[in-house]
């Protein structure tokens, strides 16, 4: 009897061991052999790379550094094992694994740096310089277009949290009944520089007809985008009247179910929440079309974000556009190329890009300028009209 536990012992000792071994080696062999079929990490970084042999006495001090850099972003298994801690941390205790965002009431996923809800809840309203200086910017700016022939307009695409603050934890109470945005409007509106279109208002009555953001990501989803073009044109319609009438095209809201997560989700890990609730329209009876890009415009995009797309519509005569926008005014663009010859849009991250020059060459009708509302949280920007070659 003794014998045969003793036996039964040492075999599950030298299972322990091997197991033990197995574990301790595992992962090292994924890190280069790279079995593991876990869908990566969306990461908005650089991921270090294996540090070449070192060829100096200084690469060879530096050498453990960028090699223990290297192992904490590729050892086995990573990936993998970050998304089973994401998705345990949200799903047990309701809270979000990284800091940057918010997990909100029913799924709903907010941008969470503290000048995001410092923002929505009214504590970091603008001093009089601060509102003088977006105001003389975008002054500047309704200048430059009317000396080149062009009315200007300004855009706000609202937040998230502003549209949906139902979905926000209860701890963010306002503070104030003002934001920056409503600072800004109250002080651009009437102004002889140019329009500015708020569309919070908007958005705010079409979300009780269907979802106009998305659950798991920063933006508005197409109907969102739909009623936000609307209300542009509406606005333009009503404060600059020599651009004439605009007729909206007939459009269908159709429920879908996205199959792909929203940025948020991403960042999070956290792919396989899906939107069970979205809306889309048809846009295939779209006349405007993509054309090519000029090669003497392609110094206006660069590596990083900055991008340019040409459309143009035959059917349209004398009306040309000439737009910069951040990612909310990607979904904008084929809505509003549709009552424009020829529309241009500029996707810009940094708003303080302005390009003089391009609305010379393009003797545009108008010029929109689209800024989510989040970039109010900023410093007043600069207006860049020069170009980097």
């Amino acid at each position: 009897m003794e014998h045969q536990v003793t036996s039964s012992t040492r075999l599950a000792e030298r299972f322990l061991v091997v197991a033990f071994t197995v574990a301790l080696w595992l992962p090292l062999l994924e890190m280069f052999a790279g079995f593991d079929k876990a869908l990566p990490l969306t990461e908005k970084r650089v991921i270090a790379n294996l540090p070449p042999r070192p060829t100096s006495a200084r690469e060879v001090l530096e050498f453990h550094q960028r090699f223990a850099a290297f192992f904490r972003d590729n050892v086995g298994f990573r990936d993998r094992l970050i998304r089973i801690h994401h998705k345990f941390k949200a799903a047990l205790f309701g809270t979000s694994p990284y800091a940057k965002i918010l997990i909100g009431k029913d799924g709903w996923l907010f941008v969470n740096p503290s000048r995001y809800m410092n923002y929505y809840r009214g504590v970091s309203l603008m001093n009089e310089q601060e509102l003088a200086a977006y105001s003389d910017c975008l002054a500047m700016r309704g200048k430059i277009s009317h000396d080149r022939g062009a009315r200007y307009a300004f855009i706000i695409a609202p937040n998230k949290e502003t549209i949906y603050p139902e979905h926000l934890p209860k701890r963010f109470c306002r503070v104030s009944s003002k934001s920056r945005a409503d600072q800004l409007v109250e002080v651009l509106m009437g102004s002889k520089s140019g329009a500015i279109l708020d569309l919070r208002a908007e958005l705010r009555n079409a979300k009780y007809q269907h979802p106009v953001y998305l659950k798991t990501d920063t933006h508005w989803n197409a109907a969102g985008a739909f009623h936000g073009y609307a209300k542009i044109l509406s606005d333009l319609r009503t404060q600059i009247s020599e651009l004439g009438d605009f007729e909206l095209p007939a459009v269908n809201f159709r429920p879908v179910r996205r199959d792909h997560p929203g940025d948020l989700a991403v960042a999070l890990g956290l792919e396989t929440l899906a939107e069970n609730n979205d809306v889309t329209i048809d846009t295939s009876l779209l006349k405007a079309r993509r054309v090519s890009v000029p090669q003497a415009y392609l110094k206006y995009q660069d590596k990083t974000h900055r991008s340019i797309e040409i459309f143009e519509n035959p059917n349209v005569r004398a009306k040309r556009l000439v737009m910069f926008h951040d990612s909310f005014g990607e979904l904008l663009r084929p809505l509003l190329a549709e009552h424009f010859e020829r529309a241009v849009f500029i996707n810009r991250p940094d708003i303080s890009a302005f390009f003089a020059e391009l609305i010379e060459m393009e003797h545009p009708t108008i010029v929109l300028d689209e800024a989510a509302e989040e970039h109010l949280m900023n410093s007043p920007p600069s207006t860049n009209m020069n170009v980097e070659e």
